[in-house]
């Protein structure tokens, strides 16, 4: 099931992408959302911290057009972009460091 998002639809703060969102991805235990969009970014957000994000800039050229975080692996996030291109990253680091 997937959290509850009252809390953050609606609030400016989540509001960070130049360009229309084109995909999302929600972390297995449901404690992080993932945001891709047409800007090239890939963003992270805290979904027990609300003031929270982590910015990968220019993550893929042409736009970010998939998202999805593996189920097996503690926050590895794969994205595909219209570079043809698929990354998969290890935000673990990033998440413990950032959303403490």
């Amino acid at each position: 099931s997937l959290p509850d998002l009252k809390p953050i639809i609606g609030k400016s703060k989540w509001c960070f992408h130049l360009q229309k969102v084109t995909c999302l991805a929600f972390s297995p235990d449901g404690k992080v959302v993932a945001s891709g969009g047409s800007d090239d970014n890939i963003f992270l957000w805290s979904l027990e911290k609300n003031s929270k994000r982590i910015h990968y800039q220019f993550a893929h050229r042409g736009g970010v057009v998939g998202l999805a975080f593996k189920k097996d692996a503690d926050y590895t996030l794969v994205s595909a972009g219209n570079d043809s291109c698929i990354v998969q990253w290890d935000v673990s680091a990033d998440i413990k460091t950032k959303f403490v």
